[in-house]
């Protein structure tokens, strides 16, 4: 915790300089802290009496916090922008309701050269070496047409937002999967798209092991899980702030993933030698089903409900993915409220949420039985860095 004289000597202790701990959970409250972070973004805007005003997003690696700047406060800011790493001194207060959050006292820029603006962005818990051999598992389970139907979709170039054709490989492994809420982190798109399919393909494997649907489409289902949300390659810019661009006032991203997969299907079909057979023709149009209904209803976004087995097992596995990784995310930071129960954010987008304090911990937990499903390979952590 920092008093006034404290936050001078900090000052002048630069570098270095600590982190600014977002979460606030071991911060009294009307502490007043100093540390370093990132201004992620900077909204300029009006308040509905006609007041500048600005909201400062700010991140580093312990958190983000979005604050407003009153009129006041913003002279002093003035020559601050997106990118800018800065000293950040914020009050831990009571806010609405009486749920602590934090306010805004004052930013003043370091060097760009910072070490804190690495971490301006969050990255995927789970290492780009991990989700790749994860990803050749699920590889392993497809035919040799559906695999080859992947390497379509992941090579042709589209055009993903204005600018050039490219294939939709780069950004598919760089992105996050959404702006906050879930997998919002670089490798975020891969790592969501990833888990989901295992999550799917352990439905699938259950029905056909069981015998319940001996029939079960798992080239469909490893696909559509693994595409679901490629549409959000045009409806989000990780460039800087993780933001929604022009395009997804346009057409959610189940639009947009209509859009890039028969673009790549269509720019291969008429620019290369490959030409799909009847299977891959068959495994496309299912895969348009899926993504238009991964949402599971048209009230949730969905363009169409699910109409098969894989498409239900897909729009599940996508719904368990964005709500369960944001309790391990969050695992130990928050307000804790009572055994095993914490206080994640604040305000009106504030939960709660419970983890057991006596669960034993399992690690690298394998598929059982005589399924196809293999998800964690013997030495997955090393040797494989590629996504296929």
């Amino acid at each position: 915790m920092s008093n006034p004289m404290q936050v001078a000597s900090e000052r002048n202790a630069l570098p270095p300089l600590r982190r600014f701990p977002f979460s606030g959970g071991e911060v009294a409250v009307g502490d007043t802290v100093v540390g370093a972070a990132v201004l992620l973004d900077r909204e300029d805007k009006q308040t509905r009496a006609g007041k500048a005003m600005a909201t400062f997003t700010l991140r580093n690696a312990t958190g983000a916090a979005a604050m407003p700047v009153w009129a006041e406060q913003l002279p002093a800011v003035a020559d601050l922008t997106s990118g800018s790493p800065v000293v950040l001194t914020a009050t831990w207060a009571s806010g609405r309701g009486g749920t602590p959050e934090w306010k805004f006292e004052g930013a003043e820029a370091l060097p760009v050269d910072h070490p804190v603006v690495l971490e301006a962005q969050p990255v995927a818990p789970v290492t780009l070496g991990l989700l790749g051999a994860r990803m050749q598992a699920l590889l392993s389970v497809l035919s040799t047409e559906a695999r080859e139907l992947f390497d379509v979709l992941m090579h042709t170039p589209v055009a993903c937002g204005i600018g050039p054709l490219e294939p939709m490989k780069a950004r598919f492994v760089a992105a996050p999967a959404a702006t906050s809420n879930h997998h919002a982190t670089r490798h975020g798109l891969l790592f969501h798209s990833i888990q989901t399919a295992e999550l799917a393909l352990s439905l699938a494997d259950t029905f056909r092991r069981t015998g319940d649907a001996p029939d079960i489409d798992i080239d469909a289902v490893v696909l559509g899980g693994v595409w679901h949300d490629v549409g959000k390659l045009d409806e989000i810019s990780y460039q800087g702030a993780f933001k929604y661009t022009a395009r997804a006032a346009v057409a959610t991203h189940m639009g947009w993933g209509l859009c890039r997969v028969t673009e790549a299907v269509t720019r291969a079909e008429t620019t290369t030698a490959w030409q799909p057979t009847l299977r891959q023709r068959e495994l496309v149009q299912h895969l348009l089903m899926i993504v238009a209904s991964h949402h599971a209803q048209l009230s949730w976004g969905a363009l169409v409900e699910p109409a098969s087995r894989e498409a239900w097992c897909v729009a599940n596995a996508d719904q368990t993915s964005a709500k369960v990784q944001p309790i391990t995310d969050s695992a130990g930071t928050g307000t804790p409220l009572a055994e095993g129960w914490t206080r994640i954010g604040a305000g009106r987008f504030g939960r709660s949420q419970f983890i057991s304090p006596t669960a034993q911990r399992r690690d690298g937990v394998a598929a059982a039985g005589d399924g196809v499903l293999r998800l964690m390979l013997p030495g997955a952590e090393t040797g494989v860095s590629d996504v296929a």
